[in-house]
């Protein structure tokens, strides 16, 4: 968990780029009509990430039940909605690695997993 610590603390340390970044390919896929649009400069970073999540599978550190690809889209929207409470004043910009991390890993429930239906 110390990679994804790291990964986090690099990411917070210009949230508002990512958030900009975020809201920029929102934009682009609005203007474009295809919600499915990937921007092709998000490619490598999403390569990279999704690379992160499959060798953390792979070490048995994440689950299985879902490909990597989801757990990178998913860490993303975390980080992106923890960026949007700082911004809007309902989180402490001190407290978004924590909310994150612990957020992304143990869910939103006390003692939760995920389970297949």
């Amino acid at each position: 968990m110390a990679s994804l610590r790291r990964i986090t603390h690099a990411l917070v340390e210009d949230l508002d780029l990512v958030i900009y970044s975020v809201n920029e390919m929102g934009m682009e896929v609005a203007e474009r009509g295809n919600t499915y649009y990937a921007a092709p400069e998000w490619e490598s970073f999403q390569a990279h990430l999704g690379a992160f999540f499959l060798h953390g599978q792979q070490c048995g550190v994440f689950g299985i039940e879902m490909p990597a690809s989801w757990w990178s889209d998913f860490y993303l929207s975390c980080l992106f909605g923890a960026g949007w409470a700082v911004a809007t004043g309902r989180l402490a910009q001190a407290s978004v690695v924590r909310a994150v991390v612990s957020s992304f890993l143990d869910g939103a429930r006390s003692g939760s997993r995920v389970q297949s239906p």
